[in-house]
C-alpha cells in the first residue's frame, strides 16, 4: 500500500498485554503511526501491574480511542478450558482468553 492510501484508510493499532517495554515501543508508535496517519486510532487492553505506569507516555497521544487497564484474576481451570486452551491445542490460547475474558 502506498502512503497516500494508508493516509486515507482507517487504521486500528491494538495493543494487548503488559507494558513491560512500553517506554521503548510507546514513543515510536506515537511518532511513526499516530502522528503520521490521521485515521489511526490506538486501542489498549493491559493488566494493572508494576509496569502500568509506563502507559503514562500516552498522555499526549493523538487519537487514543480506548484504553482498558484491568486487575488480573485467576481463571478457573475447568475441563473444557483445559482441553481447548492448552499449549498443545492453542499455544497462546490461555493468554488471549485471559485478556479478553475479563470484560
Amino acid at each position: 500500500m502506498k502512503r497516500e492510501e494508508l493516509a486515507n484508510s482507517k487504521i486500528a493499532v491494538c495493543l494487548v498485554g503488559g507494558a513491560r517495554q512500553f517506554e521503548l515501543t510507546g514513543p515510536s508508535i506515537i511518532e511513526k503511526i499516530l502522528k503520521v496517519y490521521p485515521n489511526a486510532d490506538l486501542f489498549i487492553n493491559s493488566p494493572l501491574d508494576q509496569n502500568s505506569f509506563k502507559l503514562w507516555l500516552l498522555k499526549d497521544a493523538p487519537r487514543l480511542a480506548w484504553i482498558r487497564i484491568f486487575e488480573p484474576k485467576p481463571i478457573a481451570e475447568t475441563a473444557p478450558v483445559v482441553r481447548v486452551l492448552t499449549p498443545m491445542h492453542s499455544p497462546n490460547g490461555m493468554q488471549v482468553y485471559y485478556y479478553f475474558n475479563s470484560f
